[in-house]
């Protein structure tokens, strides 16, 4: 499992839907779920074919809005394949793909881990 970490930004997320689309276009998301859990987060659920293993990685990414604040968490996991489970950095990569839609395009910054 890769936990990329906790970003956050100064304002509220007002469309939830415009973020879980921007992620998953450009990380290249095949399988999408994305679902609001009350009226102040989402979880979004990303899956990607990795060919170099031969495997599927999945990533979730929990958006809230908190105290006037936004916050995102990313984590990426799956993406092994055989006995060991040898992920060959797959869910890492896949997790600093949406790592740095947050940063570059919707005004996120790292805050933790």
């Amino acid at each position: 499992m890769a936990d990329v970490g906790y970003f956050t930004r100064k304002d509220p997320i007002k469309n939830f839907y415009e973020i879980s689309n921007g992620i998953a276009s450009k990380c290249g998301g095949e399988g999408v779920i994305a679902n609001p859990v009350g009226k102040d987060a989402f979880v979004i659920c990303i899956e990607k074919f990795f060919f170099r293993n031969a495997s599927y990685a999945a990533l979730t990414v929990i958006l809230e809005n908190i105290k006037g604040e936004s916050r995102a968490s990313v984590v990426g996991f799956g993406g092994g394949e055989g006995f060991f489970n040898i992920s060959m950095g797959a869910n890492l990569e896949f997790a600093n793909m949406a790592a740095e839609v947050l940063v570059s395009e919707f005004g996120f910054t790292l805050t933790g881990r």
